[in-house]
C-alpha cells in the first residue's frame, strides 16, 4: 500500500492495546505493530497495573518511537473496563483492538483498511491463524477449527446466539464509540457487544482470510481450546442445573440491555421473547420445550450442531448433562491412553 494515499486525517487510526502482565510475548506483537505495511496510526497502550517487567517494556518502546502513547492504570480495572478507557481516548477516523500476546501478519492495518473503505460497513473483521505459544501453527482457520461461519450485514440475531467476530481481527470507524459506550455490566466480553452493536448502527463485513497469529497458552483469558465455562466442569447434575440456570439468567440480563438499542425496530418484541424463553428456563423445565424451538428457528446460531447443543441445553438439561460426562469420560480415557 501507498501510505502517502491514504496518510489523511480521514484514514487515521488508533490502535488500542490492553497490557497486563505480558512480558512474555509482549515484545513480538509490539513489534508487529510497528512494522506493519500501513504506517499511519498511533498506538495506545493502557497497562493495568502489570507487576512483572511489562512497564518497563512498554517505556523503552515508547522512547523509540513517537506513535506510541502511554497510559499507566493506578488501579486495577479488568480487561473491558481497560479497553473502556482506552476507546474513550480516541481521536482518529478509525479504532482497532489489539491483545498483547498475538502476532499481527504485516498486512492487517491495510488489508482491513481498504475493506472498511470499499464496503457500506462500520466494522470489519478477519479470521485468525492459531498458533502455539511458540507461535508454531496449531490450525490455520479459527474459523474452520471453531466451525464458525462468517457473516456480512446486519447478523444481530446470529450474534446473540454465538459471537463470531473477534476483537483483536477488527477495525471499526470511531463514530460508534458513542453507542457503545460505556460497556454494560452484562456483557462478559467487550467484543461480543462492539460487534452486536456494529451489526445494528451500520452493518459488519469479514474480510476471508486470517490476519493475526492467535496465540494459545495456558494464561489466555479467551482461548480457541480451552472450555473452562463452570457448566462443563460441573461434578453434579445439582451443580449442573445451577450453573445452568446461572448462564441462563445471565443471557436475559443481557437480552434485556440490547434491547434498549432496539426499541425503534421491528424485531424489538423478538428479542422480549428471547429474554423471556431463557428465564422461563433457567428452572430446568422441559415444558417449554416447543417454545424453545419456534424461538430458536428465529435466532440460527452458526452450524447444525450448535443449534442442536442449544436445543438440548435449553431443553433437555438432563441429556445435556449426561452428553458433558459422557465426554469428558472420554477425554479422561484418551489421556491415560497418550501416557
Amino acid at each position: 500500500m501507498n501510505n502517502t494515499l491514504y496518510n489523511s486525517p480521514s484514514s487515521k487510526i488508533d490502535i488500542l492495546m490492553a497490557t497486563y502482565n505480558g512480558a512474555d510475548f509482549l515484545r513480538e506483537q509490539i513489534e508487529s505493530v510497528l512494522n506493519q505495511s500501513y504506517s499511519h496510526f498511533s498506538l495506545l497502550i493502557s497497562d493495568d497495573c502489570s507487576t512483572d517487567n511489562t512497564r518497563e517494556i512498554l517505556n523503552e518502546y515508547s522512547r523509540r518511537d513517537p506513535r506510541i502513547t502511554l497510559f499507566f492504570q493506578s488501579r486495577n480495572l479488568g480487561v473491558i473496563k481497560n479497553f473502556e478507557f482506552l476507546l474513550s481516548r480516541c481521536q482518529s477516523k478509525y479504532f482497532m483492538l489489539c491483545d498483547q500476546d498475538d502476532i499481527w501478519l504485516e498486512r492487517k492495518i491495510e488489508k482491513s483498511l481498504e475493506k472498511i473503505q470499499n464496503v457500506k460497513g462500520i466494522l470489519v473483521y478477519s479470521d485468525l491463524k492459531l498458533v502455539d505459544k511458540n507461535a508454531n501453527e496449531i490450525h490455520p482457520s479459527f474459523w474452520g477449527f471453531m466451525g464458525l461461519i462468517p457473516v456480512s450485514g446486519s447478523p444481530w440475531k446470529t450474534l446473540l446466539v454465538q459471537n463470531i467476530i473477534t476483537g483483536c481481527t477488527i477495525l471499526a470507524s470511531s463514530e460508534i464509540i458513542k453507542d457503545i459506550l460505556p460497556f454494560p455490566s452484562e456483557a462478559k466480553m467487550h467484543d461480543s457487544w462492539i460487534a452486536l452493536i456494529a451489526s445494528l448502527r451500520g452493518g459488519v463485513h469479514f474480510i476471508n482470510e486470517p490476519l493475526v497469529n492467535y496465540r494459545q497458552h495456558e494464561r489466555n483469558l479467551v482461548g480457541a481450546r480451552a472450555r473452562n465455562i463452570a457448566i462443563y466442569q460441573s461434578k453434579t447434575y445439582r451443580g449442573f442445573l445451577e450453573e445452568r440456570k446461572h448462564l441462563l439468567l445471565e443471557k436475559a440480563n443481557y437480552l434485556n440491555r440490547f434491547s434498549e438499542y432496539l426499541l425503534n425496530y421491528k424485531d424489538f418484541d423478538e428479542v422480549k421473547q428471547f429474554e423471556q424463553i431463557h428465564i422461563k428456563v433457567s428452572a430446568s423445565s422441559i415444558k417449554h420445550i416447543n417454545t424453545v424451538i419456534k424461538i430458536k428457528l428465529k435466532f440460527p446460531s452458526q452450524g447444525a450442531m450448535r443449534n442442536l447443543w442449544w436445543l438440548i441445553l435449553m431443553g433437555l438439561p438432563w441429556f445435556c448433562y449426561l452428553l458433558i460426562k459422557l465426554k469428558r469420560y472420554l477425554f479422561e480415557i484418551s489421556i491415560r491412553r497418550e501416557k
